[in-house]
């Protein structure tokens, strides 16, 4: 029942941030079972930009799905890592991944600004330009 309680109260604080828009569908809250059908891409890094900016929010968030997602690359790459016989720090490489999808999103996320502000630009000199020539 906490459980459920603590979930209903993370979705209701993503949606008064105002991070949940119906409309979009890469801010849409993202669930505990697409989630964890998510890991395999999300470590292989074959996630767009949506769904790995839904995937990191919802691993800050959760701590069972973060620990879902530690286990499956523990397991994952562990065996990789035996059967090659070389050394390896796994968890390291964990934050590492969670660290540069982090990194990424900002990215996308600056990229995507500073797009809308010279969008915006132009049509203030395009909108100035014509006021000019109409008052000639």
């Amino acid at each position: 029942m906490r459980e459920k309680k603590q979930k209903i109260q993370k979705r209701l604080l993503f949606f008064l941030s105002g991070t949940l828009k119906s409309n979009s569908g890469d801010n849409a809250y993202m669930d505990c079972k697409e989630f964890e059908r998510l890991i395999p891409e999300f470590v292989d890094k074959k996630l767009d930009y949506a769904m790995t900016k839904r995937f990191v929010y919802h691993v800050k968030n959760c701590p069972n799905c973060k620990e879902e997602l530690n286990i499956q690359f523990l397991v994952g790459e562990g065996l990789v890592r035996l059967e090659e016989g070389s050394a390896f720090d796994l968890q390291k490489e964990m934050q590492e991944l969670i660290h540069d999808a982090n990194r990424k999103v900002r990215f996308h996320e600056r990229f995507l600004f500073w797009g809308k502000f010279f969008e915006g630009l132009v049509m203030v000199i395009v909108l100035v330009g014509v006021v000019a020539i109409i008052m000639l």
